[in-house]
Parts: C-alpha cells; structure tokens; sequence
C-alpha cells in the first residue's frame, strides 16, 4: 500500500462533542454496534488527517491498513486491461474500504484517492483481525458489506458487458450470453476462495495438548464448506470441544461461521455447561441475523480432563462416536434444534465419562453423506468398520487414515461437498 508521509495523527484526546460524534460515525458505519465495541474500536484505531491526493490504497498492491471514513471524500478508481483508469465510485463520511484485502491477502481490486482534505480511522492488520474475531457484529457488519459490493460490481461490470455487446449488434447475441455466464462463474468461484481463505484464517492453526488427551483435526474440501473446530481451554481443568457446520457455503457462510465460532468462544468463558453456552450462542445469532436460511448444527462438549467427564449438547449436528478400548462403539446420544433459525430452541445435555484407551470422533454430515463414482453414500456401517480396524492409533494418525479412506471413496464422484472431523484418544 502506498501512504502519502504528509499525514497527522490527532494525538489529543476528542473532545465529548467530538467522541459523540465519532461513535454516531461508527454507528452508521457499522449497524447494531454495542457501546462496548464501539469504545473498543475508538480506543485502539488511530485518527489521521491526509491532504487531498493522498493514495490510501493502490490497486495491485496488498493492503495493510483498514479505514473507516471520518471527514472528506475517497475517489476509487480504476484501471482497465487496457490501461485506461476509470473512477468507479465515491466513499464518503461514515464509510469504510480495505477489509477485503485483509481478509485474504490478495491484491487490492482499485485504488483510493483522498478527493479532498480527508480524516480517517486507520486500523491495521492485526487490530483488523482482532475485532473481526473478536467481535461477531463486526463481522457480520462486514458480511453484509461485502456482499453488497459485489452484487454492486456484478451489476457494473454486466451493465458495461451489455452496452457493448449492443454496440456489436445481433450478429454478437450468442457472445453476450457466453460472457454472462462466464463472468456469474467467476464471481462464484472468486467469492468460494475468498470464503475458504477467510475460513482457514479464523480457524485454529494448532490444537492444545493436555497431557494424557491428543486431539487432531481435518477440514477437507477445496472452497469453504461452513465447517469449522476449535479446542477451547476454559481454565486449568475444562476444555471446550467444537465442531459445528453453518448451511450453505461461500462467503456468506464463512462469514457466519466465524460469527458462530467467536460468540462459542467468548461464551464458553462465562460457564462450563455445555447446555447453557449453546443456549447463549443461539440467542446471539437472533440478534446479528434475521434471515431464515441461515442456522448452524454444532456439537460442542465441556472435558474436565482431570477425571475424563465430559458433558455435551448436540445442536443437529452428526453424534459423535466413542471407540472404546474394547474395540466396540457407542454412538453419543442426544438431540437439538439448528442454533440461529427459529426463536424457540429444543436442547439436551448429557454426560459420560472417557477412559483410558478411548478415541472419540467427531465429525460432520458430509462424512456419511460422502458418495462414490456410483453415487453411494460412505454410511455409518462402513465409517465403523474403518474405526474399529483402527482402534489402536493416535490421534493424528488415525484422523489420516480415516481422511484418506473417505478420499478413495470419493474417487470419482463430482457430488461431494467436503467434511470435517475432530479426534480426541485418551491415554
């Protein structure tokens, strides 16, 4: 990113005009903001000034700094394959540009121009990504954003694509056909690995060991699927177990899962019963969404490790199993409403205790559901066999084996759409 050095910082402290004016920006920026975050957004961005022609960010370089609107007006312009620059649009008071570039470390798609005098709230990456995962309403605030533009940029770049196709004439109709569909093909598949990126970023890089517990984990599927994990440490002697799958895929389903996976996170700090951490969650996702096609099947148990109880609440989700060290299997039981989708939710907390020699596994529908090139589902009976033929391994080791069966059953086959799986052996 190319930043002008002429900018200054406001180094003294706003005034209570002022910060009222800066949360009510805020505000408007980001609709259903808490004060909490909002005071949070305040305390940790920097308010700078830039003279006009200050470039904030440069189309083809990777952004590093996220900025929300203050005072003054923003030119985002454009170059085309034939170098000719375009403006594309005007970002004015009250709104916010560079998340995408944060969000997947791609190249920024145009350049930002101060048009005027302009005074900003500049966040970097790091800060950036502390409120997205930290915050789920400035998640789902930037959900919506984003999704906004690019319906925004699809209608621009059809309109362009039509105006010329009609200076072609008829003799060019079928063109006009093709180049839609190629460009609604490319949008998908651009917002599918942006969605996969963003997903892999908020998901855990490495998971706790506890002594006597490893736990492993896989999420297979080449665009984002909604699937996600976590080993959350609660304190000295709980730890939280997710795993969960929002509906639908692409960048609104990411979006969502990380909305899900922080409010289990920030939840799971205030009680150690899985029944009630479940019931927080679900009632968060009321408040940041109103849309009836999107909910979230989650299992997500509380360890105390010390003594191998574990309490769990199955949200929809797929029942784990329990491979004991006798070699037989239990399947965990338990039922419960998709989290996000009605007002009323049904749920069951139970308990068992893990033993020495155990391996539970979790995992998500798309294991089950998994086909073959002859369109056969991988099934419970199948998924069992493998289990029990390799009861002996580790953690890491057997979540390969059982990835790698599932991937030689789908040799072949076009339909499937991905899976998750967490494994925890007790020794």
């Amino acid at each position: 990113m190319n930043l002008f050095s002429r900018s200054k910082f406001s180094g003294d402290q706003p005034s209570a005009e002022t910060a009222s004016g800066l949360t009510q920006l805020i505000q408007g920026a980001f609709h259903g903001l808490d004060q909490k975050t909002i005071d949070e957004l305040r305390k940790i961005g920097k308010r700078k000034t830039y003279p006009s022609g200050s470039v904030l960010c440069k189309q083809g370089k990777i952004g590093d700094r996220f900025f929300v609107v203050l005072d003054g007006k923003i030119a985002v312009t454009q170059f085309s394959q034939n170098e000719e620059e375009s403006m594309v649009g005007v970002i004015g008071k009250g709104k916010y540009f560079g998340e995408l570039s944060l969000l997947d470390d791609h190249p920024n798609s145009a350049t930002c121009t101060t048009m005027t005098e302009a005074s900003v709230l500049e966040l970097n990456k790091q800060q950036f990504q502390h409120m997205v995962k930290t915050y789920p309403l400035i998640a789902n605030s930037l959900m919506m954003t984003i999704l906004a533009r690019m319906r925004e940029d699809d209608a621009r770049a059809i309109h362009t694509l039509l105006q010329k196709n009609e200076e072609l004439g008829k003799a060019y109709s079928k063109l006009q056909t093709t180049q839609d569909e190629l460009l609604e093909a490319e949008r998908w598949k651009r917002e599918l690995e942006l969605a996969a990126e963003v997903q892999r970023d908020l998901l855990p890089k490495d998971l706790p060991q506890i002594q006597g517990y490893h736990f492993a984990s896989y999420l297979g599927s080449t665009h984002a699927t909604g699937n996600f994990y976590d080993v959350i440490p609660l304190n000295d002697e709980y730890v939280g177990i997710l795993l969960g799958d929002v509906a639908g895929r692409g960048i609104q389903a990411s979006m969502f899962m990380a909305v899900t996976r922080t409010l289990y996170v920030v939840e799971s700090k205030r009680s150690l019963s899985p029944f009630d951490v479940t019931e927080a969650v679900h009632y968060g996702l009321q408040d940041v969404t109103n849309r009836d096609d999107m909910f979230v099947k989650t299992f997500y148990g509380v360890l105390h490790w010390p003594t191998g109880m574990f309490s769990y609440v199955i949200a929809g989700h797929a029942q784990p199993y329990l491979l004991q060290a006798d070699g037989k299997i239990r399947q965990f039981h338990g039922r419960g409403s998709y989290l996000g989708q009605s007002a009323s939710i049904h749920l069951e907390e139970r308990r068992v205790r893990l033993k020495n020699g155990d391996r539970l596994v979790l995992f998500s529908d798309g294991v089950i559901d998994s086909e073959n090139a002859a369109g056969e589902a991988f099934g419970h009976s199948q998924f069992q066999k493998v289990l029990q033929a390799q009861a002996a391994l580790q953690a890491e080791e057997l979540i390969t084996h059982l990835q790698q069966e599932i991937w030689m059953w789908q040799a072949g086959s076009k339909t499937n759409t991905g899976f998750a799986m967490l494994v925890i052996t007790i020794d």
